[in-house]
């Protein structure tokens, strides 16, 4: 109040003008409604004042406008970076995304810069999660990705918790698969992590950039195809990937075939050694296209498998089974049927409850084959459904046993009651001793498990005779009978168990008087 009082006595004594002392006092920012008043003080209109106060008014909110423009402008600014950073940036391991690694390649082609998409897969990565953890894992892929950025000018970005992919910049295959072995040979040292030294031994797969694009998707498909050929290093091999579209074509067919009658399910007999009876048979599809003729099973059924098809397959087939065996009871055969199970459905909740659900209240007994190595897969799921099954009443086969890395510890951990051996280990077991002590000695170790032992693939009487000395349980291939429709089958059985089975049907009754004399 003083300074305000000082102010205006200067004004009144230097001017004299009472109008004066009343702007001096008056706050700079509302002087500007008080142009009437000076208007009117002047001699000029009142209105004159009242357009200055309008303009004045017009002024501050255009000011006020262009003031919050610029602050939108800026937080939108704000929001772009946080976005950019979230995009681009993860935000647990602070490494660059798959976006930035895709925009990367487009900046470079649109430059006209070769190069090829790398991805890096770290090896035993399911062992290493088990044992690491989460958290920790991350932080070992934290580190192989350090590791690449020594050598590698250029950024790598996190594709998944356990996979990096970057731009190598060459486009001829030898040049970049030397790059990528340079890469990998960095982790022959072993990372560490909190002071524990861990091997990693990567896989990568690489997908050069074409005159139509490049595909981090093929690089990532690459890596399967290293793994699965044993390779540390391959390219995306198109042929072997296959024609997506015409994939989903076959695909979209084979349901439609389950609806309209071209799949049928044929029957390969399986005949019981000791008793020389047929008591049980081998469901397997067969699928007469209308457009393309029979198609090969290993071609819908591997497909089936990668696109996910191959549980409505599955399930048509149980429900078909299960008719059949009704059929063929009413015609007075009571027959054990079996059917393949996918390793892709064994870790498969709802499948394997489904499963048990429709197959453990039937009256006829239907077996689950199933393989080793589908079982390896995902060992603690699968091993519990198919435990559910067992428990269930649903016997359980280890189907193809042989024809790979067979391991004993899934014989005791599988509640399996059969055992059935690759052709692979049959087929020369007449002629070879090595094979018929290696056959002898898997079927003694089955016995002694509690399991029965089928030989697939017999295909003569004189390996029919030999695994029927050391002591085999059943007998399945072409020597008995190739696969039937269901008609066929029930023929086949009435000609069987009639005895006009024909040499076979001989032969097996010469075994059995030899047996018993």
């Amino acid at each position: 109040m003083l300074w305000i009082g000082i102010i205006t006595y200067g004004v009144v004594m230097s001017a004299g003008s009472r109008h004066a002392a009343i702007a001096a006092t008056t706050p700079p920012a509302a002087c500007f409604l008080l142009a009437p008043l000076f208007a009117m003080a002047n001699g000029d209109p009142a209105l004159f004042g009242w357009l200055t106060v309008f303009s004045a008014m017009l002024s501050i909110a255009s000011t006020l406008t262009v003031l919050g423009l610029s602050n939108q402008l800026f937080e939108s600014q704000q929001r772009g970076r946080l976005l950019e950073e979230a995009l681009y940036t993860d935000s647990e391991t602070g490494l660059p995304t798959r976006a930035l690694l895709k925009r990367a390649g487009q900046e470079a082609k649109s430059r006209g810069d070769g190069f090829t998409f790398a991805v890096l897969s770290l090896d035993g990565k399911a062992h290493l999660r088990g044992v690491l953890g989460f958290e920790q894992f991350a932080q070992l892929t934290v580190q192989a990705a350090k590791c690449l950025g020594e050598i590698h000018d250029g950024p790598v970005c996190l594709i998944s918790i356990d996979t990096l992919g970057l731009l190598i910049p060459e486009t001829d295959a030898t040049c970049a698969v030397a790059y990528a072995e340079r890469l990998r040979a960095r982790f022959e040292t072993p990372l560490s992590l909190g002071g524990i030294a861990i091997d990693v031994s990567p896989v990568m797969g690489l997908a050069p950039m074409t005159e139509n694009h490049a595909s981090l998707r093929h690089a990532t498909i690459a890596v399967e195809q290293a793994k699965a050929a044993h390779q540390p290093v391959a390219m995306f091999d198109p042929t072997a990937y296959g024609d997506p579209s015409g994939n989903l074509a076959l695909m979209s067919r084979m349901l439609n075939a389950l609806q309209n009658g071209d799949m049928t399910l044929h029957y390969q007999p399986k005949l019981h050694l000791r008793s020389g009876k047929v008591l049980a048979a081998e469901a397997l599809c067969r699928w007469n296209d209308s457009k393309c003729g029979a198609i090969p099973v290993d071609a819908f059924i591997a497909m089936a498998e990668e696109t996910g098809h191959i549980r409505a397959l599955t399930e048509w087939v149980v429900g078909r089974v299960i008719e059949d065996q009704r059929r063929l009871e009413a015609q007075g055969h009571r027959i054990t049927l079996a059917v393949n199970i996918s390793g892709a459905l064994l870790g498969d909740p709802q499948f394997a409850r489904w499963a048990l659900e429709t197959v453990a209240p039937c009256e006829g007994k239907i077996v689950f084959e199933v393989t080793e190595t589908a079982v390896i897969n995902d060992p603690e799921r699968a091993l519990k459904n198919v435990a559910a099954w067992a428990e269930a009443g649903i016997p359980i086969a280890i189907d193809d046993y042989g024809s790979g890395l067979s391991s004993l510890a899934y014989l005791k951990s599988l509640p399996a009651k059969e055992l059935k051996l690759d052709r692979s280990l049959v087929g020369d077991v007449a002629n070879s001793g090595k094979d018929a002590l290696l056959v002898k000695s898997t079927i003694d170790l089955a016995h002694g498990l509690g399991l029965e032992v089928t030989a697939e693939g017999v295909e003569t009487p004189a390996a029919l005779a030999a695994l029927k000395l050391v002591g085999c349980d059943w007998a399945q291939g072409y020597l008995l009978s190739r696969p039937l429709n269901l008609h066929a089958f029930a023929a086949f059985l009435e000609s069987f168990a009639s005895g006009e089975g024909g040499v076979l049907a001989e032969g097996l009754q010469d075994l059995n008087r030899q047996r018993l004399a």
